[in-house]
């Protein structure tokens, strides 16, 4: 079974969403970063860069599939995490950690994707 923390949110498209204030950083479960095997290849959004709920984000590449990154909140791009251009295993060794994908600044009232507790998500994968 994948490790899922109790600290974060997550979403039914296995992103975690980890509340830091005002902002929020997103990245790839666990349990997805086991299905995808090797990351080779990250394409993270640019900063400054408007996003919609639900809209693809960011792009994730591995030796076994494709994986599109949904946001899941309405909002302003404020950080992404460019080590991934050099370090895209990092995805795959620290998903929760240093393979941290972009950080948004949701809008205010703002519709979100629908977020999880850890328990949730852990029933949800089962």
């Amino acid at each position: 079974m994948s490790n899922i923390p109790d600290s974060l949110m997550f979403t039914t498209n296995h992103t975690w969403v980890r509340d830091e204030g005002g902002l929020v950083t997103v990245g790839l479960t666990d349990y997805i970063v086991q299905d995808l095997s090797d990351v080779v290849f990250v394409k993270v959004p640019e900063e400054g860069r408007t996003v919609r709920v639900g809209e693809t984000i960011c792009v994730v590449e591995s030796t076994e599939a494709t994986h599109e990154v949904y946001s899941p909140f309405s909002g302003e791009v404020i950080g992404t995490n460019v080590s991934l251009e050099a370090y895209a295993d990092w995805v795959n060794h620290s998903p929760y950690d240093q393979g941290w994908l972009f950080r948004i600044k949701p809008m205010d009232g703002a519709p979100t994707l629908n977020l999880l507790a850890a328990a949730e998500y852990e029933r949800l994968v089962g």
